[in-house]
């Protein structure tokens, strides 16, 4: 029995689905990055990863508004594992010592997700290699 053929339209709209739900990375050699101002959709999680070495300091800075929670996370199989997190704010900053060589996600997610208009936000990654 042949197959039936899906429209047009409908194929267009699975291919677009399927490449929103793709986190975007960061390449290794765009390292230092600086995001532009993102518009992220209103109560929306943000997410970006990059690889990471073993041995190295990932420097992490951003600023939301409004207030946003921050992880470095990876995903293992169906769990997905939490190094650092912190609350909510509307800025801040710090060091992830690296253990293990992995592809790390940077992942923000809004305090409200009531909140009726998109968060701005904006961050910068900087690499001091392992030493």
């Amino acid at each position: 029995m042949p197959m039936p053929m899906w429209p047009a339209h409908l194929a267009a709209a699975a291919c677009i689905a399927i490449a929103a739900c793709s986190t975007p990375t960061i390449k290794r050699e765009s390292l230092p990055y600086e995001s532009p101002v993102i518009e992220v959709a209103p109560g929306a999680p943000y997410q970006r990863c990059v690889r990471l070495e073993a041995g190295e300091r990932l420097l992490f800075s951003y600023r939301a508004d409004p207030p946003m929670s921050f992880s470095i996370r990876r995903q293992t199989g169906d769990a997905t594992v939490s190094f650092l997190v912190r609350d909510a704010s509307r800025d801040d900053s710090g060091i992830f010592v690296v253990a293990e060589t992995q592809d790390y996600c940077m992942h923000w997610m809004p305090a409200d997700a009531d909140v009726p208009w998109p968060t701005l936000l904006r961050f910068e990654l900087r690499i001091n290699p392992a030493q």
